[in-house]
C-alpha cells in the first residue's frame, strides 16, 4: 500500500514541474513499470503464503495472475523503449548545450 502512495506523490510532484507531453508519457511508462514490478513483488509474497498454508487452488490461481502481472511488465519494458521524448531539453536548455558542444570543438580543433 505504500509503494502505491509513493508512486502517487512521484507522479503529483512531477505533475508540478510543468513537464512537456513527451514527458509525461515517459513518465508514465516509468511508473506503469513500477506498478507492475510491485505488483509481481506481491503476488510473490501471496503465492508464497498460499504455499505455506496449503492452499494449493489458492496459490495456482495466484499464479495465473502472477503470470499475467509479468507479461504485462514486459509490454511495458518494450513500450519504454519505443517512447522517446521529442524534446528533453527547453530552449534555454538547448541553447546551452549548443554553447557548449561549439566550445568544446573549437578546443578540439585547437
Amino acid at each position: 500500500m505504500y509503494g502505491i502512495r509513493g508512486l502517487v506523490a512521484e507522479k503529483k510532484a512531477f505533475g508540478e514541474e510543468d513537464p512537456s507531453q513527451d514527458l509525461i508519457d515517459v513518465f508514465n511508462v516509468g511508473a506503469a513499470i513500477k506498478a507492475e514490478s510491485y505488483e509481481i513483488c506481491e503476488y510473490e509474497s501471496l503465492i508464497d503464503m498460499a504455499r505455506e498454508m496449503k492452499h494449493t487452488k489458492v496459490a495456482q490461481l495466484l499464479n495465473q495472475n502472477l503470470k499475467e502481472e509479468k507479461a504485462a511488465l514486459k509490454k511495458m519494458e518494450a513500450f519504454s523503449e519505443k517512447v522517446k521524448p521529442n524534446e528533453m531539453m527547453n530552449e534555454e536548455q538547448e541553447k546551452k548545450a549548443a554553447m557548449s558542444s561549439k566550445s568544446s570543438r573549437s578546443r578540439r580543433a585547437a
